[in-house]
C-alpha cells in the first residue's frame, strides 16, 4: 500500500505525529498515590487537589506547585469517540498555570487544579463551573428547604461546603436513608440538598443542608448578634451563621468531640467572628441572642435559657431513645416564660453530656403523648406536675399553656414567617 492509499485522516495524522508531536489530556483515571484523579467529559481533570498532585512524576507541566498529567495523544479513534479532546496543544506557561489551545489548567482559590474547556478569548476558570453549582444549589434549597430569606440563600452561597466535608469521593445519603459512595471527588456530588457521612461507625452524618437551613432561617438570625451553636460538626453551619451575623455579631461553635473539635478549628480559622469551644455546658455563655442545638438533647439546660436575652431565640431538637424526638423553637418572653412552638419531628445524633437514662424514658413518655405538637410554653419557676405539663423537668417544664404573651405571639404568628410551624 501506498501512501496515496492511505486515508486523508491517517496522513494527516501521521505528518501531525512527526512534526508536531502535540501533547494532549490522557482520558482515564489517574492514581497519583493519594486518591484518584478524574477526567470530566465537559470540565476536564476536576477537584484535584494540590497534594495529591505532587506526587505525580512523569509527564506533567508544573503548574505552580500543582503537576498535571499530560500524555501525547493516542490514536485518531480517540478524537472521533471523545470530539471535546480537539487538538489541545501546548502553547506555553502563564501566571494562572499551563495554558493549552482549547483547554486551560488553573489554580483554583481553593487549592484545586482544573483542566475545563476555554470560554472566549480569555479561558473560562473553575470557578465558573463551581459558581453554576452553587446557583444550582441554592435554588436547590429554596425548593427542598422552602427558603424565602435573601440573606440565608446569601450565607450559604459565601461558604463552599467541600471545604468543610472529609475529601472525595464521599458517602452521600439516599432518599432512603440509605447510603452510597460518588464515583469521584467532584464537588457537583455534594452541592445538593444531602446528607455526607463524617462517620459511618458511628452514624455521624453533615445533616442535609435544606433541612438545617430551613431551621436556620426560624431562628431569624440577623446581623450583629451572639449565636451559641451546639454541635458544630466539622463547621459548616457555624460558618454560615457567622455569614449571617456578618463582622459586627458573633458565632461561639461548641463541639466536644476532640476529633471534630480539631476540624471544625482548622475550617473556622480564617472567621474572626467565630470562635470555638468544647463543652457547651461547661462555658459561660455572654449573652446570648440564639441558641441553635444541632444535636439531640433530653433536658432544657439551664444555663442556656438563663444566657438568652429578652427576644432571644433558641432551636432544640428534644429526642428519645432512637435518636428521634420534637424539634421546638423557643422564643424567650420574660424571664420566667419563654414560648415555644413543635417545628417538626425530626432524627439527631445525641448530644454527649445531656442525657442519662431518666431523662431518655422521660422524654421516651413524652413523645408518645399527643400532645407535643400542642406544647406551647417553657415553664421557668418549680411548680408540681399538672394536666398541662407535657414533659416536666427540674426547674423547668414543657407545658401544652399558653401566658398572655404566648397568646398574643400566636395571634400574630402569621404575618412572620419565621414564626410558623414548619409542616
Amino acid at each position: 500500500m501506498t501512501i496515496h492509499e492511505f486515508p486523508p485522516f491517517a496522513v494527516f495524522s501521521l505528518i501531525r505525529r512527526i512534526f508536531f508531536a502535540p501533547i494532549f489530556i490522557k482520558y482515564q483515571t489517574y492514581h497519583t498515590g493519594v486518591g484518584p484523579v478524574h477526567y470530566h467529559p465537559r470540565y476536564g481533570l476536576t477537584n484535584l487537589d494540590a497534594a495529591e498532585l505532587s506526587g505525580c512524576e512523569r509527564g506533567f507541566f508544573r503548574v505552580k506547585r500543582v503537576k498535571a498529567i499530560l500524555a501525547p495523544y493516542r490514536h485518531w479513534s480517540c478524537r472521533r469517540q471523545y470530539p471535546w479532546r480537539r487538538t489541545e496543544n501546548f502553547r506555553g506557561m502563564s501566571s494562572g498555570g499551563v495554558r493549552l489551545k482549547g483547554l486551560v489548567v488553573r489554580l483554583a482559590s481553593a487549592g484545586h487544579a482544573s483542566v475545563i474547556p476555554r470560554s472566549g478569548r480569555g479561558g473560562m476558570v473553575v470557578t465558573e463551573y463551581l459558581a453554576d453549582l452553587r446557583a444550582a444549589y441554592m435554588a436547590e434549597l429554596v425548593v427542598h428547604g422552602g427558603l424565602r430569606s435573601p440573606s440565608l440563600l446569601r450565607a450559604f452561597a459565601a461558604v463552599p461546603r467541600e471545604r468543610f466535608l472529609p475529601p472525595g469521593p464521599w458517602i452521600v445519603e439516599a432518599a432512603d436513608g440509605g447510603f452510597y459512595a460518588t464515583e469521584d471527588c467532584d464537588p457537583g456530588r455534594i452541592l445538593h440538598a444531602v446528607g455526607v457521612a463524617i462517620d459511618t461507625s458511628r452514624d455521624l452524618v453533615s445533616a442535609n443542608p435544606a433541612r438545617i437551613a430551613r431551621m436556620i432561617e426560624a431562628a431569624g438570625i440577623v446581623p450583629g448578634e451572639t449565636v451559641l451553636h451546639v454541635g458544630a460538626g466539622l463547621g459548616y453551619f457555624s460558618a454560615v451563621m457567622a455569614e449571617l451575623v456578618g463582622p459586627a455579631g458573633r458565632v461561639i461553635a461548641a463541639e466536644i468531640d476532640p476529633d471534630l473539635a480539631a476540624l471544625a478549628r482548622s475550617n473556622l480559622a480564617s472567621r474572626g467572628n467565630v470562635e470555638m469551644t468544647g463543652d457547651a455546658l461547661a462555658c459561660s455563655p455572654p449573652p446570648l441572642d440564639v441558641v441553635f442545638v444541632s444535636a439531640g438533647i433530653t433536658v432544657v439546660p439551664k444555663p442556656w435559657t438563663d444566657a438568652l436575652v429578652v427576644g432571644g431565640r433558641m432551636i432544640l431538637p428534644l429526642t428519645g431513645s432512637l435518636n428521634g424526638g420534637f424539634l421546638f423553637r423557643f422564643e424567650k418572653m420574660s424571664a420566667d416564660w419563654i414560648d415555644v412552638r413543635a417545628q417538626s419531628f425530626v432524627r439527631y445524633y445525641p448530644c454527649i453530656g445531656t442525657r442519662d437514662d431518666a431523662a431518655v424514658a422521660a422524654v421516651d413518655k413524652a413523645i408518645a403523648d399527643p400532645r407535643g405538637p400542642s406544647v406551647r410554653g417553657l415553664r421557668l419557676d418549680r411548680h408540681d406536675p399538672d394536666p398541662d405539663c407535657w414533659l416536666h423537668g427540674d426547674g423547668w417544664c414543657l407545658t401544652t399553656r399558653s401566658s398572655p404573651a404566648g397568646l398574643a405571639e400566636e395571634v400574630g404568628m402569621e404575618s412572620h414567617p419565621d414564626q410558623r410551624l414548619c409542616a
